[in-house]
């Protein structure tokens, strides 16, 4: 009994102090910042020949990579039939990887594009030697692509 009534005060003393603790209601509410969204994270967006006649969608920022059968040692290589600017930007030259160890084979060419302005355009590659007049029987890649 004795112990119950000592502890008593401490009792009482705690509670008050945690009484401090909470918020004093002044009846005013202190409104919520709204949340801004945040754009998507720019993304590689990778395709190959069997895309070619598909529509995409990207996002300003984005890259697209395509990679193409191609023997730039023949003098053939992809270009642009138009080019994409101000919606693709293309970024750098094509790279090429060989898929054979013999002199002169044949590989894949990637071409790569960063989506830099809304907009939608229409990708035609053509695989043909550059110095040469446009053949009408040329390989042909078509893309149509729409930058948010």
């Amino acid at each position: 009994m004795k112990t119950s009534l000592l502890l008593a005060p401490a009792v009482v003393l705690v509670l008050a102090g945690l009484a401090g603790c909470a918020p004093a209601a002044t009846g005013s509410v202190t409104p919520i910042t709204p949340v801004t969204p945040v754009p998507p994270l720019p993304r590689v967006v990778r395709l190959g020949q069997d895309a070619s006649g598909r529509a995409i969608n990207l996002n300003v920022g984005d890259t697209l990579e395509i990679t193409l059968p191609g023997n730039p040692s023949t003098g053939y290589t992809w270009q642009p039939l138009i080019d994409p600017w101000p919606t693709l930007l293309a970024l750098g030259q094509p790279s090429f990887l060989a898929q054979g160890t013999g002199l002169g084979a044949g590989g894949l060419v990637t071409l790569s594009y960063q989506a830099v302005q809304p907009g939608t355009v229409d990708l035609s590659l053509l695989y043909g030697r550059p110095s040469s007049p446009p053949d009408p029987n040329a390989q042909e890649f078509d893309l149509t692509v729409s930058v948010q």
